[in-house]
């Protein structure tokens, strides 16, 4: 009966947390569609010069607006007017 409650409590758990992360991708767009394209194409571009400017100057760009509409979609969410002060994320 303990080992139901608990699977119960898991999949309903786990249930909220898809729904939230779902709004968020129709707020935001889809993280996919947004990295999978660049992570895809720039590997296709024809010198390494141009590889790497795709990927400095496409890749992570989007990956950072993702990231940002994501904060300040939960920021909404919350009700928080003022937003701390932003950092950008470290490149590794």
């Amino acid at each position: 009966m303990n080992a139901t409650r608990i699977l119960l409590a898991t999949a309903l758990l786990a249930g909220a947390a898809q729904a939230l992360a779902d709004e968020a991708d129709r707020a935001c767009g889809s993280y996919r569609d947004r990295f999978f394209y660049y992570k895809e194409n720039c590997p296709r571009e024809r010198t390494r010069e141009d590889q790497v400017d795709c990927h400095n100057n496409r890749l992570i760009p989007a990956q950072e607006r993702h990231a940002a509409c994501i904060r300040d979609y939960n920021y909404r969410k919350q009700g928080i007017r003022n937003e701390p002060q932003r950092q950008r994320p470290e490149r590794y």
